[in-house]
């Protein structure tokens, strides 16, 4: 199945076939989706030595760091609970060397995607016992750009 077809409304993303967002297993939580539309400018200007001000460089865009808060609204029992933490952990391990594709689906914008590599989860399994988690997931957009289909692509 190609990389984002498995979302089929707003507010939902996808990495390496694992769905999240709203009405998934791992539902968004009311702090909801840092901004991937774009990251902050990276300069490369340098003092003046011998006068007042700066020598302007290039510059360009920084990689977007996505992160999104997420909570398990239907689980029944902590063992559901941790098999959902397991496949989120498994979903947005570490990819080594290679450049994945988040795939996700926002209002006024449709499908787009962020190219770029998961920086891992981070869980709260203090309410697990009540089939209750909550997590973080972290991915870095390494090029800065927030990619659409008309551009060409995977989509």
């Amino acid at each position: 199945m190609p990389a984002g077809d498995l979302i089929v409304a707003d507010y939902q993303f996808e990495l390496r076939e694992h769905l999240a967002g709203d009405g998934c297993d791992w539902d968004n939580t009311e702090q909801g989706w840092s901004d991937p539309t774009g990251g902050e400018v990276v300069g490369s200007d340098a003092q003046r030595t011998l006068a007042d001000g700066v020598s302007a460089g290039f510059d360009r865009s920084g990689p977007i760091v996505f992160t999104a808060s997420l909570w398990t609204p239907n689980c029944y029992d902590d063992a559901e609970a941790w098999d959902l933490v397991s496949e989120l952990r498994e979903a947005w391990a570490p990819s080594g060397y290679a450049d994945l594709e988040l795939h996700m689906q926002l209002p006024g914008l449709g499908h787009c995607w962020l190219l770029g590599r998961p920086r891992g989860v981070q869980v709260d399994t203090a309410r697990i016992r009540e089939g209750v988690a909550f997590a973080m997931v972290t991915f870095l957009g390494v090029d800065g750009r927030l990619h659409f289909p008309d551009e060409g692509g995977s989509a």
